[in-house]
């Protein structure tokens, strides 16, 4: 019985740690999403700001697969330029990831 015990603890841990490792790649990979935003801007295919919008998210959520991370896609997608930073900062700490950053978030969505 004692091994059975130590053996789901020993299991648990393993899984957390796989879930904080999604976890912070997923934030990676929010932050990496804004040189997509850019170079979709740049792009030959005139979308407006609302066409954008929803490709971008689209993109993002086949991407992540932690509902930390989706859920801060959805919260930043219509949130004002100057707060999103903030807000994926928070989401991030909400997640368990400390001091993350990504100067380049502020270029989600404009």
């Amino acid at each position: 019985m004692k091994f059975i015990l130590v053996s789901f603890l020993f299991i648990s841990c393993l899984s957390f740690a796989d879930d904080k490792i999604a976890t912070q790649r997923d934030f990676f990979v929010i932050c990496e999403s804004s040189k997509f935003s850019q170079a979709l801007k740049k792009s030959q295919l005139f979308l407006d700001a609302e066409a954008e919008r929803v490709v971008l998210v689209a993109k993002m959520f086949e991407m992540v697969a932690t509902s930390d991370a989706k859920n801060a896609i959805q919260g930043i997608s219509l949130a004002a330029p100057s707060d999103k930073l903030k807000l994926l900062k928070q989401a991030a700490r909400e997640a368990g990831i400390k001091n993350w950053n990504c100067p380049t978030a502020k270029y989600l969505f404009q």
